[in-house]
């Protein structure tokens, strides 16, 4: 075999192996974008269970309170006060998107 017989079949070998590890890596990318895909919704999953049960105790804690008749306005004033911050958050969040976004 001549020279250029090695040399060709040499670049065919390293086309072969080159093609390979391109399914390879692009498999990889594809398993490791999956795997980050179920970790976040595993995460999102756990922080919704996470806010329903909060909200199961704050509306038993709430039922336990309104068996005593004094703690009414003041479950009242403390509502309305969580009312106005969470409305606060809402429109801080609200406005420094619409910057962001040039809205404003």
């Amino acid at each position: 075999m001549s020279q250029q017989e090695f040399e060709q079949q040499d670049q065919q070998a390293m086309q072969l192996a080159n093609r390979e590890s391109q399914k390879k890596s692009v498999a990889d990318a594809a398993k490791e974008f999956r795997d980050v895909r179920a970790m976040e919704m595993q995460r999102r999953i756990l922080w919704t269970a996470i806010q329903v049960l909060i909200c199961i105790l704050v509306a038993a804690l709430f039922v336990a309170a309104l068996m005593d008749t004094s703690t009414v306005v003041f479950l009242a004033n403390v509502g309305v006060l969580v009312c106005g911050m969470v409305a606060a958050v809402k429109i801080d969040r609200a406005i420094r998107r619409w910057k962001k976004e040039g809205r404003v």
